[in-house]
């Protein structure tokens, strides 16, 4: 899908008038990772508005100059990372006491999703040749620290980027290659590392009443 079908239904909702009780705006979500083969270690959670400005555009001899309109989504989000916090509780079990029999479910230890439990399945355990004891990581559910996170300037260049977060002034991550997909998620790879964001955006409102 090209970026600007993609975003057009947002940039028409943003250019929508402002009333006296609603002004329109996108939200996202987003999350990502530190390198292509990592696990999600990073949410986002933002608010965005359109930003348009005219770049006078060099005209040959004779001709009037022309103004192009340049177009950015800019706003605030708050990122939480999960990866910042030490395994809390964590426990082992080494048996085989988890397994169902038969079908070779794991059944999960009570107390097992507010604490990190490993436990490590013996060979033959499960239904599966193997010639050591496999070990399985289940981690919270929610890690994430609802006090503890980031909150970064966003700007996104429309329609191909980049997708550019600050904090303080300084570039925290920037991702230059996009992809809009027909799911209606943008896939995004970062300039900086491997890392790879994925967002999601809606459109709404935000209210303006006291």
């Amino acid at each position: 899908m090209q970026c600007n079908s993609y975003f057009q239904p947002f940039i028409d909702h943003l250019k929508q008038p402002a009333t006296s009780a609603h002004t329109p705006i996108l939200t996202f979500l987003a999350a990502g990772n530190r390198a292509e083969a990592n696990r999600f270690v990073v949410y986002m959670e933002g608010e965005l508005g359109l930003s348009s400005t005219f770049q006078k555009v060099s005209a040959s001899p004779g001709t009037t100059p022309t103004g192009l309109e340049v177009q950015q989504l800019i706003g605030i989000c708050n990122a939480y990372y999960s990866d910042r916090l030490a395994p809390e509780r964590a426990k082992a079990i080494s048996s085989a006491q988890g397994v169902q029999p038969g079908s070779g479910e794991i059944s999960i230890p009570p107390n097992a999703v507010s604490a990190d439990t490993e436990i490590s399945i013996p060979p033959n355990a499960v239904p599966v040749t193997t010639s050591r004891p496999e070990t399985f990581q289940l981690r919270h559910v929610q890690r994430f620290d609802v006090t503890h996170f980031d909150t970064l300037n966003v700007s996104l260049s429309l329609p191909d980027g980049p997708l550019t977060f600050k904090a303080g002034g300084n570039i925290v991550s920037r991702f230059s290659a996009l992809e809009c997909r027909d799911n209606g998620l943008l896939v995004c790879t970062s300039d900086l590392d491997r890392s790879i964001l994925v967002l999601s955006f809606l459109a709404g409102v935000r209210s303006l009443e006291p």
